[in-house]
């Protein structure tokens, strides 16, 4: 009796994602600061632009704000916060 092996494709790894929780007013003023400040972006980032940004660079824009000296210890503390409650989501 023989049988054959049937050979399936590899599945490709998912993809993830960030999600960035901005709970509060105070949140989303540093998250906006910092993008505005450190993104490539030659217009300025508003509230209703906010849920179109990717993900990846509202992260990195954060990471920036953290580590400078430009935001006062109570923004990067908020920084701190936003970034804590980051998540990874699997992109669909």
């Amino acid at each position: 009796m023989s049988a054959t092996i049937l050979q399936f494709p590899d599945r490709p790894p998912p993809q993830l994602g960030l999600m960035i929780p901005l709970y509060t007013k105070e949140e989303v003023d540093v998250t906006l600061a910092s993008i505005n400040v450190y993104s490539r972006q030659p217009y300025r980032i508003n509230e209703e632009d906010l849920p179109y940004l990717d993900a990846q660079t509202v992260w990195q824009c954060l990471m920036l704000g953290r580590l400078s000296t430009i935001f006062s210890t109570t923004s990067k503390n908020t920084i701190k916060r936003i970034l804590a409650n980051v998540e990874s989501v699997q992109k669909t």
